[in-house]
């Protein structure tokens, strides 16, 4: 997903990020984006609770940091092992 600093037609929300999630590598069920702390998103299962959380959000955490660290949760999620 090309997420693009300053443009908001290229910064999905995170609904739109959730439509790109892998089903769950534990489970096979569905994934979401989360936000559990004020830096970080996490992707997490909503079934068995399996989880993977990305990168901090750098700087003074601007709109644009959040969805570069929603974007990390998210390829992680989809790229692991």
């Amino acid at each position: 997903m090309k997420i693009q600093k300053n443009n908001p037609v290229l910064n999905p929300s995170r609904a739109e990020f959730n439509q790109h999630l892998k089903p769950c590598p534990f489970c096979g069920k569905k994934a979401r984006l989360t936000n559990r702390l004020a830096d970080s998103y996490t992707v997490e299962c909503t079934s068995c609770l399996g989880q993977n959380e990305g990168d901090t959000i750098g700087g003074d955490g601007v709109v644009a940091d959040h969805r570069i660290a929603m974007a990390d949760a998210v390829e992680q999620w989809n790229t692991r092992a």
